[in-house]
């Protein structure tokens, strides 16, 4: 689908995907027909991750998008430091 803002306003969570995985992650959101919202100016500090906002109908397919690609996300109670990438 497309980068909506409508996310934000239905039943979301919101997963910090790391600068090396964005582009990754968006082909996948966009093959799967997933609608999704980032604001690349609420996302300056790539250090931090690009914040998306998606559906909670969709967290069962963004899971599995995520183990399948080998995608290290965070959330806002999971962080990227209680990952290592080896």
């Amino acid at each position: 689908m497309a980068n909506s803002i409508e996310v934000k306003f239905q039943e979301h969570f919101k997963l910090n995907v790391l600068f090396k995985d964005y582009i990754l992650f968006e082909n996948l959101l966009f093959e799967n027909n997933i609608d999704y919202y980032y604001n690349i100016n609420e996302n300056s500090d790539i250090s931090d991750g690009t914040r998306f906002f998606l559906l909670d109908k969709d967290r069962i397919i963004i899971d599995q998008l995520l183990i399948d690609n080998e995608i290290i996300a965070s959330t806002e109670t999971i962080l990227f430091s209680d990952y290592k990438e080896e």
